[in-house]
C-alpha cells in the first residue's frame, strides 16, 4: 500500500528549523521538574513494595514532576483492626513512607504529602468531645408565646441543609454505599459526645415575610448557575434580641429547665444553643485503627493535634532527612466540613467581640439554617431581623458577614499559619485547597505559599473559571509563584476521560491562573476488593484513573512534555495582569464578570476580595498598582451592594495616585458589617458618589460597555484582540525583562485573530506539543496574526530586553501539493481482564490483525467489534520521487473521534505532533523513494468495560449516555508536501 508523489523541488524553498534563545529554560528541551504531577492513592501500607517501587519508576520514566501521596481506603474492604499495623502511622506505614521517599529521591521525583487520609484534616488521638476536634453549635427554639415561660429547654435540632451536599453523581446522605465521595459520618453514642450548653436567647417575634435573595451556585461540571431563592422567614425585632440567664439544672438528670417572663406582653420565642463535636471522620473508609476524626479547623489546639501526631507518629530523623533532602510540600485537601448546626470552636463568641466589637450572642438565632461551609452561599435563613414596625431589614446579613469575617480570620490565624510554618521547619512548603468554609478565599490563598483549586469544586467557563481567578489572585497579592490544581475528578466519566478531554481543563484553568497541574490521580494496582483494571477509589463513576494500565500511558511522554514547557513558562518570572476586579463575597460563589467582554478584548483580571485590595493598596507608582507584582492598571468594581467604609477609603487613595477606578451596574450603598452600620452607610455613599465625579473614574451599566470606557482612560490589555475574539484568553508572565503568553482557544471551533502589543519586540511563537518555534512577523498595520485549533493552547515570547538568537525570518512556502492518505493497514492490541489471574489489575492483551481498512470506528469493523480498547497500529506507504531535506511536510490526520492520544512514526522515527490540530510537520523525516507513515492511536478502556457491565448508568442520574465510543483513527488524514 503506497501513494506514489512526484514532486518539483527548489531548494530556495527550504526552512531552516529556528531556535529558541534559552532564556527560558525548559521550553524546547522539556525538564520533569517542570511537569505535572499525580496524585496517588494508595490504600494506606496494604501495599507491595515491589509494586510501590515500579509505579515511581513508571512517573519517573515518564518525565513527570512527581506524585501527591495521599491515603485513600475506597475500593477495599480492609476491616479497621487490620489498620492497627498498616494503619495510617503504624510501624508498616512509617516504613513504607521512607521506601517511597527514598526511592523518590533516587528517582528526581518530588513527593508532596496529603495532611492526613484523604479529607478533611484529621486525627486518630482525639475524640468528638476533645476541644481539638471539630465544633458545631447546634440550636433548639421553643414555639412563638407571651407571658411567662416555664418548662424544659427546647432541645437541639441538627439541620441537613448546613451539610455541604454531595457532587453530582453521588448519593444523598445516609444512602447506603455512598459512591464516589462517601459523605456518612459514623453514628455515636451521644454520652460519648454530649452537648455543652452554651447560651439561652430569646426574641420578640413581629410577623413573617417572604424573604427573596440571589444566590450562585455550581458544583463540579455543572454550570454556573445564578438562582432567585424565595423563603418565609420569620422577622424577629432588632431592638428585642435578648440573651436570658440561669437556667435551671437539675444535678441527678442534667437536664435543664426554665422559667422566664418576657419583658413586655408581645409574642416571643425562647432559643438554646448547644456545642458539640461534629463526630466526622476523614472520608473514604477506615485509614487508622482508632476512628480518625476531624480536626477543629479554627482553633490552635486543632492544628496543634494534627502536628502533634505527626511529630510522636509519623516522624523519626531518618523520615525528617528524607522529606528534606526531597523538599515537596504537604498538602491539605479539601475543606469538606459537615456541621449539624454552625461551625464552631470554644472561643468563637469571645473572639466575635475581640474582632468585631460586639457580642454575638443575642444574634445567634438569625443563623437557623444558615449553610456557611458550603462552596456557595445558596440557602436561605429561618429567621431574619425587622424594625419594631414590622418591616424586613437586612441587619441578619451584615451580622453573618461579620461572623464570616472572624471564621476567615481564625482559619488563617489558628490553622494555615502554624501548619504552613511547621511545614516549612521541615523543609517542605504547604499547599491547602482553602475554600469550603465559607471564609475569604482570597485573603486565605494570601497566607499560603501553594494554594489549590481543582476542576470538580470549581467548575466549567468560557472564560476559564472566575474561582480560579480568585485563588490565583490571592497567590499575585502574595508574591506567590505556584497555584495548584487538582484536575480531571469528572463526574461520570471513569475510565472514558481521554487525554484530549483533560487537556480542555487543564489549558481552561490555566487560562484562569493555574500552574501546576496534579493529575486526579494514579491508583495502587490491587485491593481484596477491587475490579479489573485494578483498583478504582471512587468507582467507575468518576474520573480519571491514569498510569500503565491504560493504553493511552504508552504516549505519556508526549503529555508529560507539552505540560512541562507550559509550566515552565507559568511558573516563571512574574504574573502580570490587566485590571483588579474587586467583589465582596465568601466561599466560592463565581462567577463575578460573567460576560466574556473583557477577554475577547484581551484584558486579562484577577478576582479579589474588597479586604485584600486593602493590604496592598499603599504599592502604587505611576497610576499602576503593584508593579513589582501583577501591575494592575485599573481596579473594577463591578454591581454589588456592599462596601465596606475602609476599603471605599482605599479606592479613594488609589485614585488620588494615578489608579483608574471602573464602576459597572449597581454602586455599592450598605457597609457589610453591623457596627455603626447607620453613619458608615451614609459615609460609603458619599465617598462613592465622590468617586463618581471624578476625571479617571468611570461607571457603566454593564460590563460590555467596559472595555470602550476604559479605553476612554487609556487603559488597555497589553495583548488585544482585533476585533474582540470570544472565547479567546490569555496569560502574561514577565520573565527576566521580556513577555510571555499563554493563549488559549476554548471554543469549539477554529479561531483567527489579530494581535496587538503595546510593546512588542521580537515575537515568536512555540508550539508546547513539539518545541517548534515560529516567528511572527507584524503585517503592514503592525498586527500578528494568529490561528488556533478548538481547544488549542501556544505560548507566544516577546523579546524587549534582548532580541532572540538564532531565530530565523519565516520563509514564503509556495502552494502546496495536497494528497489525501487513504490506504491503511490496522493492528490493534485488544485489552481485556486476564481472567486466568487472582490479580485484578492484570490485563490480557491480544493482537487482532484487520488487514487493509477504511477509516472508521473500531466498533464498526467486524473483525474488532464494540468492545475492543487498546491500542491501534495504522500503517501506509508513500512513495517519493524527489525530495530535498529541509522541504515542508505537513501530516494532519483528521480525527481520532473519543481516543485519547495519538502517536506518529515517519521511517521509524518518532515525530512530535499536536495533539489538537491533529497535524505533525513530517519533511525532516521523509526521504526520495519509499516512506512508511505509521500512526498509533490510543483508547480508553470504556468501552470494553461496558460490554463487561461494569460502566453503566448509575442509578442516581439514569440521562449518563453509557454508548459505545468511536475508537480509532478516523481522518480523513491529508499530507500538504511544500
Amino acid at each position: 500500500m503506497s501513494l506514489i508523489v512526484t514532486l518539483l523541488t527548489n531548494p530556495s524553498f527550504a526552512q531552516e528549523r529556528p531556535s529558541l534563545d534559552p532564556s527560558i529554560p525548559g521550553v524546547l528541551s522539556p525538564k520533569p521538574e517542570n511537569s505535572a504531577m499525580f496524585r496517588w492513592w494508595l490504600p494506606a501500607a496494604e501495599v507491595e513494595e515491589a509494586v510501590i517501587i515500579r509505579q515511581l519508576e513508571a512517573v519517573a520514566s515518564a518525565q513527570f514532576k512527581g506524585v501527591e501521596l495521599c491515603i485513600h481506603m475506597g475500593d477495599t474492604r480492609y476491616p479497621r483492626t487490620r489498620m492497627r499495623d498498616s494503619g495510617w502511622g503504624s510501624t508498616r506505614w512509617n516504613a513504607l513512607y521512607k521506601t517511597i521517599l527514598k526511592n523518590a529521591n533516587r528517582l528526581g521525583l518530588q513527593v508532596d504529602t496529603t495532611i492526613s487520609p484523604a479529607w478533611p484534616a484529621a486525627v486518630p488521638s482525639i475524640t468528638p468531645e476533645d476541644m481539638a476536634a471539630s465544633q458545631e453549635l447546634r440550636m433548639g427554639f421553643s414555639e412563638v408565646f407571651s407571658g411567662t415561660y416555664t418548662g424544659e429547654l427546647p432541645a437541639s435540632r441538627a439541620f441537613s441543609s448546613n451539610i455541604m451536599p454531595p457532587p453530582p453523581g453521588a448519593p444523598g446522605f445516609g444512602e447506603a454505599d455512598a459512591g464516589p465521595n462517601n459523605m456518612l459520618r459514623e453514628v455515636e453514642e451521644p454520652d460519648r459526645n454530649p452537648e455543652r450548653l452554651v447560651a439561652v436567647t430569646a426574641a420578640r417575634v413581629i410577623g413573617a415575610e417572604e424573604v427573596e435573595k440571589t444566590v450562585l451556585a455550581a458544583w463540579g461540571d455543572m454550570h454556573h448557575e445564578a438562582r432567585t431563592l424565595r423563603k418565609t422567614a420569620t422577622l424577629l425585632d432588632s431592638g428585642g434580641m435578648l440573651v436570658v440567664r440561669d437556667p435551671i439544672v437539675d444535678p441527678r438528670t442534667g437536664e435543664y429547665s426554665i422559667r422566664w417572663t418576657p419583658p413586655d406582653d408581645g409574642q416571643w420565642q425562647l432559643f438554646t444553643f448547644w456545642a458539640r463535636g461534629t463526630a466526622q471522620q476523614n472520608k473514604e473508609g477506615a485509614s487508622t485503627f482508632r476512628p480518625n476524626y476531624v480536626i477543629d479547623h479554627l482553633s490552635k489546639a486543632g492544628a496543634e493535634a494534627l502536628m502533634q501526631f505527626w511529630e510522636r507518629h509519623l516522624l523519626d530523623a531518618e523520615t525528617r532527612q528524607l522529606l528534606r533532602e526531597n523538599g515537596g510540600a504537604l498538602f491539605e485537601d479539601s475543606l469538606e466540613l459537615e456541621y449539624g448546626g454552625l461551625p464552631w470552636t470554644p472561643d468563637l463568641l469571645a473572639e466575635f467581640k475581640r474582632l468585631r466589637g460586639y457580642d454575638l450572642t443575642p444574634y445567634l438565632p438569625l443563623f437557623l439554617d444558615n449553610r456557611v461551609n458550603g462552596l456557595g452561599n445558596d440557602e436561605l435563613n429561618l429567621n431574619e431581623l425587622g424594625s419594631a414596625e414590622g418591616e424586613y431589614s437586612s441587619l441578619g446579613d451584615r451580622i453573618r458577614n461579620d461572623f464570616r469575617e472572624v471564621l476567615t480570620e481564625l482559619y488563617i490565624s489558628n490553622h494555615l499559619q502554624p501548619l504552613q510554618q511547621w511545614a516549612h521547619s521541615l523543609g517542605l512548603s504547604f499547599r491547602a485547597q482553602a475554600y469550603g468554609l465559607g471564609v475569604d478565599i482570597v485573603r486565605a490563598a494570601m497566607a499560603i505559599p501553594g494554594p489549590d483549586g481543582e476542576s470538580l469544586g470549581f467548575g466549567p467557563s468560557v472564560q476559564g473559571d472566575d474561582r480560579f481567578r480568585m485563588i490565583a489572585g490571592g497567590a499575585h497579592l502574595r508574591g506567590g509563584a505556584i497555584v495548584s490544581d487538582e484536575v480531571g475528578a469528572i463526574a461520570n466519566e471513569g475510565y472514558r476521560l481521554t487525554w484530549l478531554d483533560m487537556l480542555q481543563w487543564t489549558n481552561k484553568n490555566f487560562a484562569a491562573g493555574a500552574n501546576q497541574m496534579v493529575f486526579h490521580g494514579m491508583a495502587y494496582s490491587d485491593s481484596n476488593a477491587s475490579r479489573w483494571p485494578g483498583i478504582s477509589p471512587f468507582g467507575f463513576g468518576l474520573a480519571g484513573y491514569w498510569g500503565p494500565r491504560n493504553p493511552d500511558w504508552q504516549h505519556i511522554e508526549q503529555l508529560a512534555h507539552y505540560f512541562s514547557r507550559v509550566q515552565a513558562v507559568l511558573q516563571r518570572g512574574v504574573a502580570k495582569v490587566d485590571l483588579a476586579v474587586i467583589h465582596f463575597q465568601y466561599g466560592t460563589s463565581a462567577p463575578v464578570v460573567e460576560d466574556q467582554s473583557l477577554a475577547s478584548a484581551g484584558f486579562t483580571y484577577d478576582i479579589l476580595t474588597p479586604a485584600a485590595l486593602n493590604t496592598v493598596s499603599d504599592q502604587v507608582e505611576q497610576g499602576v498598582l503593584l508593579p513589582g507584582g501583577p501591575a494592575y492598571k485599573a481596579v473594577v468594581v463591578p454591581s454589588q451592594k456592599f462596601l465596606s467604609v475602609e476599603s471605599a477609603t482605599q479606592l479613594r487613595r488609589l485614585n488620588e495616585h494615578g489608579v483608574k477606578l471602573a464602576f459597572v451596574g449597581e454602586t455599592p450603598n450598605q457597609v457589610p458589617f453591623y457596627s455603626d452600620h447607620a453613619s458608615q452607610d451614609s459615609e460609603l455613599r458619599s465617598i462613592i458618589d465622590t468617586l463618581l465625579r471624578q476625571e479617571t473614574v468611570v461607571h457603566v451599566e454593564s460590563i460590555d460597555q467596559l472595555p470602550p470606557a476604559l479605553n476612554k482612560l487609556e487603559v488597555s490589555p497589553e495583548l488585544e484582540f482585533l476585533p474582540p475574539q470570544g472565547g479567546l484568553v490569555s496569560v502574561r508572565r514577565h520573565i527576566d525583562g521580556n513577555d510571555a503568553y499563554f493563549l488559549y482557544n476554548p471554543g469549539t471551533e477554529p479561531l483567527r485573530s489579530h494581535l496587538q502589543l503595546q510593546r512588542r519586540g521580537m515575537v515568536h511563537r512555540v508550539d508546547p506539543w513539539t518545541g517548534a518555534v515560529e516567528n511572527l512577523n507584524a503585517e503592514s498595520n503592525g498586527h500578528l496574526l494568529i490561528s488556533l485549533a478548538p481547544g488549542e493552547a501556544t505560548l507566544l515570547f516577546n523579546a524587549l530586553a534582548t532580541r532572540s538568537k538564532g531565530i530565523s525570518e519565516p520563509v514564503v512556502n509556495r502552494s502546496p501539493r495536497y494528497e489525501e492518505l487513504d490506504n491503511w493497514s490496522l493492528k490493534v492490541e485488544n485489552w481485556q481482564e486476564n481472567k486466568a489471574t487472582e490479580q485484578s489489575s492484570d490485563t490480557h492483551k491480544s493482537l487482532v490483525d484487520v488487514g487493509t481498512t477504511a477509516l472508521v470506528p473500531w466498533k464498526s469493523i467486524r473483525a474488532l467489534g464494540e468492545a475492543v480498547s487498546g491500542i491501534g497500529g495504522y500503517r501506509t506507504e508513500l512513495q517519493l520521487s524527489e525530495w530535498v531535506t529541509g522541504n515542508r511536510a505537513v501530516l494532519a490526520l483528521g480525527s481520532i473521534g473519543d481516543s485519547s492520544s495519538a502517536r506518529v512514526h515517519i521511517n521509524g522515527r518518532q515525530v512530535p505532533i499536536n495533539l489538537f490540530s491533529l497535524e505533525a510537520e513530517i519533511g525532516a523525516y521523509l526521504h526520495q523513494g519509499l516512506n512508511v507513515i505509521e500512526v498509533e492511536i490510543t483508547s480508553p478502556l470504556g468501552n470494553r468495560l461496558i460490554s463487561e457491565g461494569a460502566i453503566t448508568a448509575p442509578p442516581w442520574d439514569a440521562t449518563v449516555n453509557v454508548e459505545y465510543e468511536d475508537y480509532g483513527l478516523l481522518g480523513p488524514v491529508s499530507l500538504s508536501l511544500f
